[in-house]
């Protein structure tokens, strides 16, 4: 039987809430709103392989069109994180108006 892929849980919580894939399709990250951060799926394996911890609430996510950098609409948190996807490190955080919801990436 083949191993299903797994989300890390942060103080028992998880929901994963929206997806975003690296240029080339091989990652997936996923959004983890209860869990405050970002999994790593390896798409092939079908695994999460590493996981961000971001702000509160989690729930929008949009790469930059060269996958250098992940944003992360940080809902309860009131900011947007940004990731070194090479790193896998939040390097930056944006505050914002109350609850974001989403992100759209426009260059």
């Amino acid at each position: 039987m083949r191993e299903r892929p797994t989300f890390p849980r942060r103080g028992g919580k998880t929901k994963p809430v929206r997806i975003a894939f690296t240029p080339d399709g091989r990652l997936a990250y996923v959004t983890e709103g209860a869990g405050a951060g970002v999994s790593i799926v390896d798409v092939a394996k079908q695994v999460v392989i590493d996981s961000i911890s971001v702000g509160r609430r989690p729930w929008g996510i949009a790469p930059s069109p060269d996958g250098r950098r992940l944003y992360t609409a940080d809902g309860r948190s009131d900011q947007v994180s940004v990731i070194d996807t090479k790193r896998r490190k939040v390097i930056a955080t944006i505050k914002t108006g109350e609850r974001p919801n989403d992100l759209l990436y426009i260059p």
